[in-house]
């Protein structure tokens, strides 16, 4: 079997976008390219989209620019 890795680099300006990339990792929507027999090999180091969202805003001051880059995918 041939080994593969996906890698992703984007932008995520809004926590809207944060959330709905957590939902499709976490796999808390419908993800129809995954492989359902193999999600409970998945590791995550929260226990879910709505714990790292809080996290990320904790780490943020109350005062930031409008079009500020939130995280990275």
């Amino acid at each position: 079997m041939v080994g593969y890795a996906i890698l992703r680099a984007a932008k995520l300006k809004s926590f809207g976008s944060i959330g709905a990339s957590l939902s499709h990792n976490y796999r808390s929507r419908e993800t129809p390219n995954a492989d359902f027999n193999r999600t409970h090999k998945n590791k995550h180091s929260m226990r879910g989209p709505e714990d790292v969202v809080e996290a990320i805003k904790a780490r943020f001051p109350e005062k930031r620019r409008k079009d500020a880059v939130l995280c990275m995918e």
